[in-house]
């Protein structure tokens, strides 16, 4: 089971709905315009916004994911999510060279969240489409 979900964004209102995604899928969530090790080593997955994340070199990047380089209970992994609007075709191949799990091109529909893994596998497949329903209608007003 997920340990947490951090979202990693400049601005509360951008963050509020991915939380809210979060919260009605039993996870424990936070929002922080970056990371902190003593408040966030338990989270593994973190949606990077490009607000604060935005396209860098493999080298940038890296250096990023190691900021956020905290042990995890044995057993999980730190997945790593960028939320990005339009990146080019370069950007996609730094960011996943440098460890990026997957890349949401904005606006992406609230399920691609559940669809990236980072809660499908808390929320069982019905309660799933329901509350992505409910969470794209506030994510219609993050950009």
């Amino acid at each position: 089971m997920p340990r947490g979900l951090l979202v990693l964004c400049d601005r509360y209102e951008f963050a509020e709905p991915l939380l809210e995604l979060g919260l009605t899928s039993g996870l424990p969530v936070a929002w922080q315009r970056r990371f902190l090790p003593a408040l966030h080593a338990g989270f593994d997955t973190i949606l990077w916004d490009d607000s604060i994340a935005p396209p860098a070199t493999a080298e940038v990047w890296q250096e990023r994911l190691e900021a956020t380089s905290t042990a995890l209970p044995a057993g999980l992994s730190r997945r790593h999510v960028w939320l990005a609007w339009q990146p080019t075709a370069e950007d996609l191949r730094e960011a996943y060279a440098s460890g990026i799990s997957e890349v949401l091109t904005k606006p992406f529909p609230i399920d691609r969240i559940l669809s990236a893994g980072v809660t499908a596998q808390v929320a069982a497949a019905s309660d799933a489409g329901a509350e992505s329903g409910r969470a794209a209608s506030s994510m219609k007003s993050v950009r």
